[in-house]
């Protein structure tokens, strides 16, 4: 079966042509922002730069190049695809066929995400004459099985808000799951750290998300790129006493904090490596990452009770050999022993029940859509 994967981002693109169950890579493309200058890059075809209006021009335009390419002969080589749909808020803890009613019910929800699920909602708009089953695969389902989601604010301003904690990056960390059960041959008790511009840590134990660092919405947690990850919620009221609104508040602790915010150099880990010996702010941006990072692998210890694998993922968790090390020296009286020669060399197993598995959302998103269409 050929699935097509769409995973829109807020201001990207990427997709794969996925030959499953034979877990076959046949072919990729993506878009990396939208404007008179987008990039459009494939496994297929040379970097280009087009007129990229939006997500649903975006997925036209990568359908072009499949058929130009003779990637496929027709749309009729697509049996299925999958989109990756951010939030699925309370309603949805399982992936769903797309129709209409499930449309305006992804609709509803872009409140909760409104950087995201619109942008979800193109990608799934832009295939609907292709003709063949769509599938929703959500981004929060996964973590429908935590153990405490309520915040303690009043239950009844609560519901009506549909205010919880809903967590994200489920797709990858239910990914990492399956992957220590074929790994370990059991379902293991797995701390998840994925680590890359967005973080977050998941603690699974027997297969099912009990709870994560991120919340209501992505700007919980860890330290991250852009993002501070958590703070006193206090800092907010302050901050907004002395002059900022409230919209400059809510960009500044998106874009504007966490690592860039911190080392006021970049957000990006690999710049701040190479600085972190030479400039101080370089060096407390990731230390401070670090710390958070280890914070929660310890709280998820003890909630876990005996932990099987803790694994890294995503890009800093999957190349930056550094950070590994640090956060690993730091945690050894849970039992993790890290391999300094098998880290720097980024092998699968680094360590006592230390692993790397890189991320794959289109494969797992792969795997879901063909799930659903069997029971079908």
């Amino acid at each position: 079966m050929k699935i097509l994967t769409i995973n829109a981002g807020s201001s990207s693109l990427k997709t794969a042509l996925i030959d499953y169950p034979e877990q076959n890579v046949i072919a990729t493309a993506n878009c990396d922002g939208f404007s008179e200058h987008a990039k459009l890059s494939g496994s297929f075809f040379k970097k280009v730069q087009l007129h990229i209006k939006d997500h649903h021009h975006a997925v036209k335009q990568i359908l072009d190049l499949f058929m130009e390419h003779k990637v496929i002969s027709s749309m009729k080589d697509i049996d299925a695809i999958g989109h990756r749909v951010v939030h699925g808020g309370e309603r949805f803890t399982d992936p769903v066929i797309i129709d209409d009613t499930i449309l305006e019910e992804i609709e509803s929800l872009n409140e909760l995400a409104p950087l995201h699920n619109p942008a979800n909602l193109q990608g799934i708009r832009a295939c609907t004459d292709i003709g063949c089953p769509m599938i929703a695969v959500f981004d929060t389902a996964f973590h429908s099985s935590i153990s405490y989601p309520l915040y303690a604010i009043p239950k009844n301003l609560a519901q009506e808000m549909r205010i919880r904690k809903y967590g994200f990056h489920g797709i990858n960390h239910s990914h990492i799951a399956a992957e220590m059960q074929k790994i370990l041959k059991k379902d293991p008790n797995v701390i998840s750290c994925h680590l890359g511009n967005g973080c977050s840590i998941c603690a699974i134990k027997e297969g099912r998300s009990i709870d994560t660092s991120m919340g209501m919405t992505p700007l919980d947690g860890l330290v991250m790129g852009t993002r501070s990850g958590a703070i006193d919620p206090g800092i907010i009221f302050y901050m907004h006493r002395k002059g900022l609104s409230i919209d400059e508040i809510d960009t500044m602790l998106n874009k504007r904090s966490g690592l860039v915010g911190i080392s006021m150099i970049s957000n990006d880990m690999r710049t701040l490596l190479e600085q972190y010996d030479k400039q101080l702010d370089a060096k407390l941006a990731v230390d401070t990452f670090i710390d958070r990072i280890i914070h929660y692998i310890g709280a998820y210890a003890f909630k876990l009770g005996k932990v099987d694998a803790l694994v890294f993922t995503g890009g800093i968790g999957e190349r930056a050999g550094f950070i590994r090390e640090q956060i690993c020296r730091q945690i050894e009286t849970f039992g993790f022993e890290i391999d300094v020669q098998k880290n720097q060399s980024n092998a699968r197993q680094i360590g006592k029940n230390i692993y790397i598995i890189p991320a794959d959302e289109e494969m797992a998103i792969a795997g879901a859509t063909f799930n659903v269409l069997q029971t079908v």
